[in-house]
């Protein structure tokens, strides 16, 4: 029924559904392009810059925002998000007191990780442990928001100009997990 609604909304005003998609709803004008996306309770709505370089995808604000509600905006930026054969464990430190807030950052953090591919698996390896968080992780933590200082703009460009290609990168910790010796992997591609 709220659907429904929204629906009808969106169609007066002149808003199409996508036939692929239908939780998709787009409006373009000459040089604007929106896009509503609709997932259970949350939307979604991307005004989308064109440039004759591409489309950028970016969450900027987003990042702002997660900084700004941490207290991180003034916070000296760091140039890499997790410090270099960083080892954690779940038994390193003491635990949070309130892990609600250590959970709720990550959460967001894993929202970011939609165009920033390079927090992709530090945010990986701090969601891991959300069920007993300690002190260590959400240090790791303070890294990845002070990371995000120094570009909070960074995303990804859709170029307008390249052909299309394959690219795949991907990389391996060798059982860096110490809890249980796993191996985590992360992997991206581009076509």
């Amino acid at each position: 029924m709220v659907f429904k609604v929204f629906f009808i909304a969106l169609k007066t005003t002149r808003f199409h559904q996508s036939k692929a998609y239908n939780s998709l709803f787009v409006q373009s004008h000459k040089v604007n392009f929106i896009a509503i996306l609709v997932y259970v309770d949350d939307v979604v709505l991307a005004k989308i810059a064109r440039s004759s370089k591409g489309i950028p995808l970016s969450q900027r604000k987003y990042a702002l925002e997660i900084l700004d509600d941490a207290g991180f905006l003034v916070a000296r930026p760091l140039r890499f998000p997790m410090e270099q054969n960083l080892a954690l464990t779940q038994s390193d430190g003491e635990l949070l007191k309130d892990p609600s807030s250590y959970k709720r950052l990550v959460e967001r953090l894993i929202y970011l990780t939609i165009t920033r591919l390079d927090i992709i698996y530090v945010i990986h390896v701090l969601s891991i442990f959300m069920e007993k968080p300690c002190t260590p992780h959400l240090e790791a933590t303070h890294r990845v928001l002070r990371y995000l200082k120094q570009t909070p703009g960074q995303g990804i460009l859709l170029s307008s100009t390249s052909t299309l290609q394959l690219n795949a990168f991907c990389d391996i910790d060798w059982a860096r997990w110490k809890d249980k010796r796993r191996s985590v992997t992360g992997y991206c591609i581009f076509y």
